[in-house]
């Protein structure tokens, strides 16, 4: 089957297991995941009609560039990136939320112990005071349960939403510095048509105190070697602003500390790139891999979970509390001589609050059924993504094999146009454009190899992949 269609079978079936799972979320969707794992995994060598070598399966998305001195950009990333440490205590927060909840199904405990120094006759006197009280909600209809669930989802959902978060900065690295190395690669490009372009004009220069040349080719000649000057400038400009944000992912000051610290960044800055990993190399994946998806069903779960402890609140509670209390003239009398202590049980039932427990119980039910609405639409959104990407992926693999083609004609078109400029067959202006062609297509295929790298990160964040 083809990926368009086994993808959006995939989310059509899936979606209608989640509407029919409206009043049992947290059993349904799950089970629709794990069969939606199970039977619509997204095999991309089955889009080239082949089968996926297991050597070259991977699981990394780092491993899609296939780029080794990447490796410590990737640690650098994940270990000091400011946006990405907010997350990961945004993680803990949410850690000990459920540690929280988690107590108000155990019972608590509480001991006080008060002095009073009184005067009489008899001179001063001190009382010790001691009480100690047990009290336990009987969770007697699993709100308190429901409540645990709901956090334990939540903490999930940012388990999952720190790894979306950790592949995205990743990406987000790997396409500053993917753009920056092609800058620098389309700066060499461009000083060499300068120099090119300089060596045209000393020749025109030579004809023209000889008499063969004219003033127009040498005004053109001039003309094109200030505007390749001027592009050079603001191509700089431009990279150095990369190398910036680059820098600033990484969390360095400055891009001087960057590359004291990653040396190797800089390294073989002139090796071309190309795109290692074919198609049949990249994951058999299935969009249940998603953090976005994970994230989205968690928050799913927690909704329907709040949804049952709104309405549960509506039902009577029952409490339990017992007591040990003395009086004595020291803190051991007042604690071990000889306790009074009692037991008390309490039914609790709300009566009227105006219509605020029926309004919360409607409004978590809204809540719940506007995380469905989300998590639809962020499958939807994946398979999108997914076709795009790999849609992509065929055309840019096109493009680059008619630009190589283009290059190859433009630079035997250039090698024959200078000699025979040299000769005077033809004109200043047919030379300049044969050089002009050449080097528009050397820039276009070097591009062309960059968008195919930066559509793989695209394609696998779109399955999943981690770091």
């Amino acid at each position: 089957m083809k990926p368009t269609l086994s993808l959006l079978a995939a989310a059509i079936w899936l979606s209608g297991c989640a509407s029919t799972a409206s009043s049992g979320v947290d059993i349904g969707l799950s089970q629709a995941l794990e069969q939606h794992s199970q039977q619509t995994s997204l095999e991309t060598a089955q889009w080239q009609g082949e089968q996926p070598d297991s050597a070259l399966v991977q699981t990394q998305l780092l491993a899609l560039i296939d780029l080794p001195r990447l490796e410590a950009l990737q640690a650098r990333a994940l270990s000091a990136n400011p946006d990405l440490q907010q997350t990961l205590l945004a993680l803990s927060i949410s850690e000990q939320r459920l540690g929280v909840s988690r107590a108000a199904q155990l019972p608590n405990a509480s001991l006080g112990v008060d002095a009073q120094r009184s005067e009489d006759d008899e001179g001063i006197s001190t009382q010790y005071r001691a009480d100690l009280t047990v009290s336990w909600e009987l969770d007697l209809w699993q709100r308190l349960a429901d409540s645990s669930q709901a956090s334990l989802a939540d903490l999930m959902a940012q388990e999952a939403d720190l790894a979306a978060a950790q592949a995205s900065l990743v990406a987000q690295v790997l396409r500053t510095w993917l753009n920056w190395h092609t800058d620098g690669q389309l700066l060499a490009i461009e000083r060499q048509r300068a120099e090119l372009q300089q060596s045209n004009l000393t020749l025109i220069q030579s004809r023209y105190q000889r008499g063969t040349g004219s003033l127009d080719d040498l005004d053109t000649a001039r003309s094109v070697l200030a505007l390749t000057q001027a592009n050079i400038a603001a191509s700089e400009a431009a990279s150095n602003a990369r190398l910036r944000s680059l820098a600033a992912l990484l969390g360095y000051a400055d891009v001087s500390a960057m590359e004291q610290a990653i040396p190797s960044l800089f390294s073989a800055f002139d090796a071309p790139l190309d795109v290692a990993v074919p198609m049949t190399g990249l994951p058999v994946q299935d969009l249940a891999q998603r953090p976005d998806l994970q994230q989205a069903y968690h928050q799913l779960i927690a909704g329907e979970y709040r949804e049952r402890v709104a309405y549960k609140a509506l039902l009577p509670s029952i409490n339990l509390s017992a007591s040990l209390s003395d009086m004595g003239t020291s803190p051991s009398q007042a604690l071990f001589a000889s306790p009074a202590w009692s037991l008390l049980g309490g039914l609790t039932a709300p009566l009227f609050q105006g219509g605020a427990l029926k309004a919360q119980a409607e409004i978590a039910e809204l809540e719940r059924e506007q995380a469905y609405w989300s998590f639809r639409a962020s499958l939807l959104s994946a398979v999108v993504e997914v076709e795009d990407a790999l849609e992509q992926e065929r055309s840019l693999a096109q493009q680059q094999q008619h630009l190589s083609d283009a290059l190859a004609s433009a630079e035997r078109s250039q090698a024959s146009y200078r000699s025979r400029y040299v000769s005077g067959l033809v004109e200043i202006s047919q030379l300049l454009d044969a050089q002009q062609n050449t080097f528009d297509s050397r820039s276009q295929l070097l591009q062309a190899s960059r968008d195919r790298l930066l559509n793989r990160i695209d394609l696998g964040l779109a399955l999943g992949l981690g770091v």
